[in-house]
């Protein structure tokens, strides 16, 4: 497997144009940015062309303009491709985490700029206790717990480097018991992906898979 994607990535890194990267979109913009970070991780050079480029578009975008808010100074706000602030906050933690790790990386705001607003977040909208009931629940409520849920596993992986190392469940309590309540909920709603998110995220504050495996096998 790991030589597998050691050749994908490989040919992704040959094909990279330096031109593309000025006529991309934020959007883009920001996922060539993350390729970038997971493709070095891999061990791939990508051409300095293309890498200086990528940089200086990053550098000029700056996150505000990612965004629409300045991490530094403001709470989140909700953009139009954004369902609620804590969508629009867990891009910007993912894009914070991807910035710190890229080597000569500028983009107006840090990782830890972005984490600080998650007590405020939590205030102005509370992690909810349970998936909404139902599937005729409201869609902006199924769409506020997914992305709280979504979120909510991002800050355990980037606090944890991605599995790189383990994390207290004292650090951060309440994110601990809405992904104990998560699991089964994922479960009884038949949502794989989110089951192995949280099932992943549970392991890295150090619970033991067979305290959790009487749920998967429920």
């Amino acid at each position: 497997a790991a030589a597998f994607g050691a050749d994908l990535v490989a040919r992704w890194s040959e094909a990279l144009d330096a031109d593309a990267v000025n006529g991309s979109a934020p959007d883009e913009l920001r996922l060539r940015f993350g390729d970038l970070l997971n493709a070095e991780r891999l061990g791939a050079s990508p051409p300095p062309a293309y890498r200086a480029a990528l940089l200086r578009r990053v550098r000029e975008v700056g996150f505000s303009g990612f965004f629409s808010f300045d991490a530094r100074t403001q709470p989140p706000l909700v953009a139009a491709r954004h369902a609620n602030r804590w969508d629009a906050w867990q891009h910007a933690l993912i894009f914070g985490w991807v910035c710190e790790r890229t080597a000569g990386a500028e983009c107006g705001a840090s990782y830890f700029d972005v984490l600080k607003w998650l007590p405020w977040l939590k205030l102005e909208a509370p992690l909810m206790a349970q998936p909404p009931a139902g599937t005729h629940a409201p869609a902006d409520e199924w769409r506020l717990y997914a992305a709280q849920l979504s979120a909510v596993t991002h800050v355990v992986y980037t606090l944890g480097d991605y599995d790189q190392r383990r994390l207290d469940p004292s650090l951060l309590p309440a994110e601990f018991a809405f992904l104990q309540r998560a699991l089964p909920a994922a479960l009884e709603l038949r949502m794989p992906e989110a089951v192995g998110e949280v099932a992943d995220c549970l392991k890295a504050f150090g619970l033991a898979e067979a305290s959790y495996a009487p749920l998967q096998a429920a």
